[in-house]
């Protein structure tokens, strides 16, 4: 058998991570709600709101910078201790108080309400978990060990961040662009070994988009996609 396959029993001892299944979820103008006011809940809201979601935070007290974008109308802030009415409405929940029992309690009312919820100081308590992400345009890439060593993460991510520069961002542009040239001029038997030519020139793409030489990389692209 493989060992290399997600589908291996080699790789699915007891609490790893395949138990979970990973998805980009469109959040975009849903209630997500936020209990905590701290730093913790200041990323998640601030992460929420990046994705375009309507955000709610419930706290007694609040970080400055979440002050400052409920002021600006960005997201709406309670400013009272938790209670199951705040979960009202909700799509998505994050329990991010620096209590741990009221974590539980928050969680414990968002999964009898069906609701999906993260856990701050307990991952593996939660529906999710949310991963470190390393953004170039449309270019995602996640990484999680499962909240069990945030410092593996961070170097992991700190890694990609260096082996995936600002350029990638159009490079995934471009390609897209070569993609949809190809749906509507290129057999579909031949689509494949050209995109594979295509990509092999990711490097020397890639130089031109750092330079800054947009139009270059977009002909350069488009000659590889030219029969040999």
């Amino acid at each position: 058998m493989d060992s290399g396959s997600d589908d291996s029993p080699y790789f699915c001892r007891r609490g790893y991570m395949s138990r979970r299944y990973p998805i980009h979820l469109d959040i975009s103008g849903r209630l997500c709600v936020v209990i905590g006011g701290g730093s913790v809940g200041e990323r998640r809201a601030i992460g929420l709101l990046n994705t375009g979601a309507t955000v709610r935070v419930v706290a007694p007290s609040v970080t400055t910078n979440l002050q400052a974008r409920s002021e600006a109308g960005e997201l709406e802030i309670l400013l009272t201790p938790y209670s199951q009415k705040a979960l009202e409405g909700a799509f998505l929940v994050v329990a991010a108080t620096d209590s741990r029992a009221v974590n539980a309690q928050v969680t414990q009312d968002a999964k009898a309400r069906s609701l999906l919820v993260n856990v701050a100081d307990s991952p593996a308590d939660g529906d999710f978990i949310v991963p470190s992400t390393l953004r170039r345009g449309d270019l995602e890439i996640s990484v999680t060990t499962g909240g069990s060593l945030p410092a593996l993460t961070q170097q992991i991510t700190a890694e990609l961040d260096q082996r995936f520069g600002d350029e990638y961002g159009a490079y995934v542009e471009l390609m897209g662009e070569i993609r949809d040239y190809m749906k509507m001029s290129v057999p579909i038997s031949e689509r494949s070994v050209l995109a594979r030519r295509v990509l092999a020139g990711e490097a020397d793409i890639c130089s031109l988009l750092r330079e800054g030489n947009q139009r270059e990389a977009r002909e350069l692209a488009f000659r590889l996609l030219e029969k040999e």
